[in-house]
């Protein structure tokens, strides 16, 4: 998986609640 569409799972859905969270490739990365 890319770090473009780790960003992309991060802004959809992080546990059960949806957020709607402005982050780079980079950033998401490092959360998931």
């Amino acid at each position: 998986m890319t770090s473009l569409e780790k960003a992309v799972i991060a802004r959809l859905t992080i546990g059960d609640d949806h957020f709607e969270i402005l982050v780079d490739p980079k950033a998401a990365a490092d959360l998931i």
